[in-house]
């Protein structure tokens, strides 16, 4: 079997599922793969992965699609580079780092109305974590990873 997901997805959650998976059917071959959201719907496409967990919606013919959980998106910034500013200042000022910007992230922007001057396209969530830290952009982060980030005290809210 062979299971493709984004960066966060394979850390976060497939790694303790996975194993309660494999300790309940030892004798499974798995192998995890970690893709970005539409690079996985295109392995699930062309059958190079039996399964494939997307952030948004896949809308793909001849693809079954189950909602396991729905998470809320953080927009995040160094504290040095918010001063007063608001959102749509900050998009003017700072790229945008994200990892796509179809499906999930663009509904997301055009809900609070904002268009990015600029971004940074990055293909891992720890990549724009770091870029965020290092005051190098702005960026859409799951409420997750910041929950976990707070508890670790990295980033402050």
């Amino acid at each position: 079997m062979i299971v493709a997901a984004p960066e966060f997805y394979c850390s976060y959650y497939l790694s303790q599922l996975l194993s309660i998976y494999l300790n309940l059917h030892p004798q499974v071959q798995m192998k995890l793969l970690c893709y970005n959201s539409k690079e996985t719907i295109k392995l699930v496409e062309a059958n190079q992965a039996d399964i494939g967990i997307v952030a948004g919606k896949c809308n793909r013919p001849g693809i079954e699609e189950i909602l396991i959980d729905q998470e809320d998106l953080v927009l995040v910034a160094h504290p040095q580079m918010v001063k007063s500013r608001s959102a749509s200042e900050l998009f003017q000022v700072y790229p945008f780092i994200t990892y796509d910007l179809e499906g999930v992230i663009k509904e997301c922007l055009d809900e609070i109305q904002c268009k990015p001057a600029s971004t940074i396209e990055c293909g891992s969530e720890e990549a724009i974590k770091r870029a965020v830290l290092s005051q190098t952009g702005i960026a859409l982060i799951s409420d997750v990873i910041i929950e976990e980030e707070v508890k670790q005290t990295t980033f402050r809210v």
